[in-house]
């Protein structure tokens, strides 16, 4: 919930910096239509109408179909302006309206517990089954704090988790590595998947040896040097050539000279795993 407050506060900043103009102009009918709302006398049928656009901005969310969209919204509003409401009718569709939203969300809110539940279930019994009660404990702690920019759900952290857990990350590095994945996915614009998969190659590469690489400064050094490689690409390079970090063939540094350099060369990503993974002075 707190990512969708933040991306909307981030979009309507948008808007007016980009589009002051257009944007005021929306604000402006949203207040005409609320003082409409309070002056008309037929406020039961513009509540019904509110709420049937409402829903139709919702299923055109989910489905990003306009004709789908469409379709119920003008049999919504047809309905409305057929039936000869009055306070007791409305008043009833009302009620029935928010009973089944509420058992919807009820139903969505206990389908991602269940999920949730599941997910630390099978991270804590796998980390240690005789210390199951502890290492739950502990996840479901990392898991209800969330992360700082609250950019992954709880259900995404739990994946996380149990992803973290598979790849034998001990549970005293999991709430940096949750923070870690939830940087790399909301920078690169990831998926979780990957985010995971990235810092699971980091990971690996400072627990085999001294080099402590910190996930911030790697994006930080690749943002300067500007490589001409995606995201997904460079995760796919990366994961295949780690080895090199591994066996200290190089450091950080003269690893991503050499990318640069074979990216600049204009190498394919086949190629480059290839000449990555030879020693240097092949």
């Amino acid at each position: 919930m707190g990512g969708l407050f933040i991306a909307l506060r981030n979009l309507l900043s948008d808007l007016l910096r980009k589009h002051p103009i257009t944007t005021l102009i929306l604000f402006g009918i949203i207040g005409y239509l609320l003082r409409y709302f309070i002056s008309t006398p037929n406020k039961i049928i513009f509540c019904l109408s509110l709420i049937v656009s409402f829903v139709s901005v919702i299923i055109f969310t989910q489905t990003k179909k306009y004709g789908e969209t469409l379709l119920p919204f003008m049999i919504g509003i047809l309905t409305i302006f057929t039936v000869n409401w009055d306070h007791t009718k409305a008043d009833i569709f009302i009620i029935f309206y928010l009973i089944v939203n509420l058992v919807i969300f009820l139903i969505s809110s206990l389908n991602i517990a269940s999920k949730i539940e599941s997910q630390l279930t099978t991270a804590a019994s796998y980390i240690d089954q005789k210390e199951f009660e502890i290492i739950y404990k502990q996840l479901n702690d990392i898991c209800k704090k969330g992360t700082n920019n609250h950019m992954l759900s709880r259900l995404e952290s739990a994946e996380a988790l149990k992803y973290l857990a598979y790849a034998n990350v001990k549970v005293v590095d999991m709430p940096v590595a949750i923070l870690n994945i939830e940087m790399v996915k909301v920078v690169y614009g990831l998926t979780l998947k990957q985010a995971c998969d990235f810092y699971r190659s980091i990971y690996f590469v400072n627990r085999r040896t001294k080099n402590n690489i910190d996930i911030n400064q790697l994006l930080e050094i690749i943002f300067v040097k500007a490589l001409p490689i995606t995201p997904e690409e460079f995760i796919n390079v990366f994961d295949k050539t780690k080895k090199v970090l591994i066996n200290q063939e190089m450091d950080i540094v003269k690893y991503l000279d050499k990318l640069e350099s074979l990216l600049l060369n204009g190498y394919t990503n086949d190629y480059i795993v290839i000449s990555m993974n030879k020693p240097l002075n092949d």
